[in-house]
């Protein structure tokens, strides 16, 4: 609720909007598989309520405002709530005084119905599967899958090649070849997205307020960051969208500096999702390459998305490893994504394909509810479509490198001469 009262201190979410179309709102719900917090027939009506009052206090503003003699004291004092008397009451401060009677309930009204409003999902994407499972478009294999009872864990070839030290999900060390291939990794990714995809290199703050995390994510805060002693900041990372939100939230952008492309090479921290541990899989902390796209449009933003699409899918060909890409269902999507995509690589040792990388389309939802916006020569502002997607997640690259590993940790080829660049291989 906390969180709620911040944010609903910059944003500038059209809700009457949304609530007008209750019937796309509960079939969004539906696919997404979740409750609404209250009956959005209810919500609505308690919006109509709340924008009803809100008038009703500014008709006293503004009347108060044209009184004689208000002007200068409205000019001359930075409160606009004045002490009520204990006697009579002039016809001056009658209007101070009906504003300050109905100011509690007011801020309480709005805090409780705009808490409800601001759980509200995003507008699914036309791409989004909203069947039975997810929508797989690419896959490529490169090995024959191996007698599934005649292989080893990657964290114990990982300690017979002397390249991995593993403690436990929040403590591991990278050794050796697999040390010198985490910086070849970012190396080789961050010359590829300046050069060829003309990304701008970005450095975030690993911390950010709690209400910018709500206003990025929406719900399950606590799988998506660890909550600080004072309350009030998070730590993410700053390999993450929210972290990017935080340096970017309620400014303005020149729109002659669209299309906006930055990545981001740094840590991305997380809570373990569950209590069983996998390895490298799972662990807390990770060296991402991390990316974030900012478009005046719809339409530029959906061009964006097919062209990094397209590159992730030559990248993981070039990586040599077995993967696929498919689109996530609506039921695995976080409240404020509109459409996702999954790279995945697969595990031997998990039998499964593991999601290394992904690209999310928020349209101007996050935009909105964080007052990220562009502005023309006019002077006139607009919200941005953002795109943010993860490229790779170096851990889980190691870890698929380390099950197709014998006698001597693989190496990509797109990634060795960045290796030799390092003098230790």
């Amino acid at each position: 609720m906390e969180c709620s009262k911040k944010l609903s201190k910059i944003a500038l979410v059209d809700f009457e909007k949304k609530l007008g179309a209750v019937m796309d709102l509960n079939r969004n719900f539906e696919y997404r598989h979740r409750i609404p917090k209250i009956d959005l027939l209810v919500l609505k009506e308690f919006y109509r309520i709340l924008k009803k009052h809100f008038n009703y206090r500014m008709s006293f503003f503004h009347a108060a405002k044209k009184s004689d003699g208000m002007n200068d004291m409205f000019e001359n004092s930075s409160d606009l709530h004045f002490e009520n008397t204990k006697t009579n009451i002039n016809s001056e401060d009658y209007y101070f005084y009906q504003m300050d009677k109905f100011k509690n309930y007011y801020e309480h009204l709005r805090n409780v119905i705009l808490h409800f409003c601001f759980s509200l999902p995003n507008e699914l994407n036309e791409r989004t599967p909203t069947g039975n499972e997810n929508l797989i478009t690419y896959s490529k294999m490169f090995f024959k899958l191996p007698n599934q009872n005649n292989f080893n864990s990657h964290l114990l070839i990982g300690e017979k090649l002397g390249v991995l030290r593993y403690l436990n999900v929040s403590a591991y060390y990278l050794l050796k070849d697999a040390a010198v291939l985490e910086m070849a990794v970012v190396r080789f990714l961050s010359d590829t997205l300046q050069n060829k995809m003309k990304f701008l290199p970005f450095k975030s703050p690993d911390f950010c307020n709690s209400f910018v995390l709500q206003g990025a994510i929406v719900d399950n805060l606590n799988d998506e960051s660890f909550l600080l002693d004072d309350d009030i900041y998070r730590l993410t990372g700053s390999a993450s969208f929210s972290s990017f939100c935080a340096f970017r939230v309620n400014s303005s952008v020149n729109c002659k500096f669209l299309p906006e492309r930055f990545f981001t090479c740094g840590r991305r921290y997380m809570p373990p999702l569950s209590l069983k541990e996998n390895g490298l899989f799972t662990v807390c902390q990770r060296t991402n390459v991390h990316l974030s796209i900012a478009v005046s449009s719809f339409d530029e933003m959906m061009k964006e998305f097919d062209n990094i699409l397209q590159w992730l899918k030559s990248l993981y060909e070039q990586l040599g490893l077995d993967f696929r890409i498919c689109y996530v269902h609506a039921s695995e999507l976080k409240m404020s994504e509109s459409c996702k995509v999954s790279v995945q690589l697969y595990s031997v040792e998990m039998k499964d394909f593991i999601e290394i990388g992904y690209l999310s389309v928020y349209n101007d939802f996050v935009s909105q509810r964080l007052r990220m916006m562009y502005h023309n020569r006019h002077s006139e502002f607009f919200f941005l479509y953002y795109l943010d997607g993860l490229v790779i997640s170096v851990p889980i690259l190691v870890a698929c490198l380390l099950e197709r590993s014998g006698n001597k940790m693989l190496i990509p080829e797109c990634v060795s001469p960045y290796m030799y660049h390092y003098n230790l291989v």
